[in-house]
């Protein structure tokens, strides 16, 4: 049965809540504040969240942030007042799925809180063929992509990997075939989608998309010209190619930790820890299937 942990210190409300979810087929615990809720080892852990505005022990951008640094990777919901529409707008920005305004029916709590969960579900299927895929790479395929996907070039691949520029359009292209992705951004998001799981609320705008400049210049640099090169092509500093190019490496990189693994052969979880180039040149074990 699924689980919701329900934190609230207001008895009456929190019993409200776990009646209403209870009776939607869902497993409720609840707890009277953050801290009773942190104390106690949740394993394995809720399916989702759901959190009190008024936190009497500590903010909710506190135990947002306390949350994600044990790594409760499950959607967070919070119910807030219909005065707190900056703190809304913060818990939005720092990973919260969905921010419900008080007072809240049992209809209304139900409908949200099976959204969530549904796109939890969705996100872990999607997480899970995206690995499966990813696990059909051939080794110097999974390398071409790691490199790839982490800004190289295939001029500068072929050069780090002491292959011919063609031999890496090769290996690439097999690997955006067999990854049924058409180019270096869904490549990107399809790599960082098999390891972040991340659980966006319904209609959620996950990860944040980019500008068209932003796509043009990710494409051109990965059709080999320099930053000098695409500032050329496109009539603009070589400054301001490399800012659009952080931009959207930012965008399109994981922000979670991956799930670790043993030995250098485990490139995939070293991706978007910045360190991938030495991750390839420092694997030889042959390639192991991906979790």
């Amino acid at each position: 049965m699924t689980s919701v942990a329900l934190i609230d210190q207001d008895h009456a409300v929190r019993g409200g809540a776990e009646r209403a979810l209870t009776a939607s087929g869902l497993k409720v615990q609840g707890f009277d504040s953050a801290a009773s809720f942190l104390a106690q080892a949740m394993a394995p852990g809720p399916a989702c969240l759901l959190v009190d505005g008024n936190l009497a022990d500590m903010t909710c951008l506190q135990f947002q942030a306390e949350a994600l640094r044990r790594g409760l990777r499950v959607p967070l919901l919070f119910q807030v007042g219909q005065q707190q529409v900056e703190l809304a707008v913060s818990l939005m920005k720092s990973g919260a799925v969905d921010v419900l305004v008080k007072p809240t029916d049992g209809d209304e709590l139900r409908r949200r809180v099976h959204a969530v969960l549904a796109a939890a579900e969705r996100a872990r299927a999607h997480a899970s063929a995206a690995r499966e895929r990813l696990g059909r790479l051939t080794q110097r395929e999974l390398e071409v992509v790691m490199l790839a996907t982490s800004g190289l070039s295939n001029k500068d691949i072929a050069n780090h990997l002491s292959i011919s520029f063609r031999t890496v359009e090769v290996h690439r292209r097999n690997a955006m075939r067999k990854t049924g992705t058409a180019n270096i951004v869904e490549l990107t998001h399809f790599v960082g989608s098999a390891w972040s799981e991340e659980l966006a609320a319904p209609d959620a705008q996950r990860p944040e998309a980019l500008t068209d400049r932003e796509r043009e210049i990710l494409q051109l640099g990965t059709d080999g010209l320099t930053n000098k090169a695409i500032a050329t092509r496109l009539a603009i500093s070589a400054r301001t190619v490399e800012t659009h190019r952080g931009n959207a490496s930012r965008k399109v990189e994981p922000a979670h930790d991956f799930p670790s693994a043993d030995g250098p052969s485990a490139q995939l979880s070293l991706w978007g820890t910045g360190e991938p180039v030495r991750a390839v040149r420092d694997s030889e074990n042959p390639r192991r299937s991906l979790p």
